[in-house]
């Protein structure tokens, strides 16, 4: 698969030039292009990457074969086709760019509506949808929750809400976080979700990446080796899965395509130690977004960065 980018670590292209490059409307799908990235990411489907479990009121332990083999816990014998074939789904991101977008109405007409990191949904439905099927979360969000599940004040607490707006969808999280997890939903009243934890990947919180980095540098054509963000893990990852796939608020940076100042988060932080996003320069965030918008141009998936229209 040769898919080279117009964009490469050598480029001249500056973090100001690239944020007002803009992406055309004039989009069409590409299902050549859309089966080689879907082809070269089949290690990421998740009905091959994780284990599936009942979480919180809804949870099984009984009447359920261990695999010894695999050491997997008796509520891990759930179907293994949890997360099915989708014909069109949303992949929401959390830039600011989405405030003021109006693609709330577009988001929910989607099949099927992912997010990342348990955002902040009331209040923005307009913009940002209402509809969740899938949440995915890194290590960091699940130990704010936990954290926040044991906040004596109530009120400071950003994540029961979240958490109650979306009961019965699908969380994915990293195997090491399922305790913190559990922990928080009993807090919480044990609410019901799916869960869906991975055994290797972390969602570009650690150095178990290479798989990740394998199938970015196959589908771009050049090597790809600093840590990717769980933006990028997820969009390869959904695109298995999803014959259309739609992103919103994939953007990384605080400038729009008019070079207005915007929030890194379309919603405010929660209380807790707000989280500075690439403090250590572990992401290449440029070089994944230019990614993103070659995948557009070529008709893989479409990036929605201006307001949506009604057509």
């Amino acid at each position: 698969m040769k898919m080279i980018i117009s964009y490469d670590k050598n480029s001249t292209l500056t973090d100001e030039d690239l944020h007002m490059l803009t992406i055309s409307d004039d989009w069409s799908f590409n299902q050549t292009a859309a089966d080689l990235v879907s082809n070269a990411s089949t290690s990421l489907m998740p009905n091959r990457l994780f284990w599936v479990a009942e979480l919180g009121k809804a949870q099984k332990t009984a009447k359920c074969p261990i695999n010894k083999a695999k050491k997997l816990p008796r509520h891990a014998c759930l179907p293994s086709n949890v997360v099915r074939h989708q014909k069109t789904c949303a992949l929401v991101g959390n830039s600011g760019i989405l405030l003021g977008s109006d693609c709330g109405s577009e988001i929910d007409s989607k099949d099927y509506v992912v997010r990342m990191n348990l955002p902040l949904v009331r209040g923005f439905e307009k913009d940002v949808g209402k509809r969740t099927s899938m949440t995915i979360m890194n290590s960091e969000t699940v130990r704010r929750l936990a954290i926040s599940a044991g906040l004596k004040n109530r009120s400071q607490d950003a994540y029961e809400s979240r958490l109650r707006g979306i009961e019965g969808s699908v969380l994915v999280i990293h195997k090491a976080s399922i305790r913190g997890l559990l922990e928080a939903l009993r807090r919480y009243g044990s609410r019901s979700f799916v869960g869906l934890a991975s055994k290797t990947m972390r969602f570009g919180n650690d150095k178990e990446f290479n798989e990740i980095n394998r199938i970015a540098s196959t589908i771009a054509g050049q090597r790809f080796t600093l840590w990717p963000t769980m933006g990028l893990t997820t969009v390869i990852m959904v695109n298995t899965f999803c014959d259309r796939l739609h992103l919103y608020g994939f953007y990384p940076y605080q400038k729009d395509l008019d070079n207005r100042p915007i929030p890194y988060h379309y919603f405010p932080d929660d209380p807790l130690k707000p989280i500075i996003p690439n403090v250590n320069g572990h992401h290449n965030m440029s070089w994944e977004y230019n990614l993103h918008r070659e995948l557009h141009r070529q008709g893989v998936y479409r990036m929605h960065l201006g307001p949506c229209r009604v057509k």
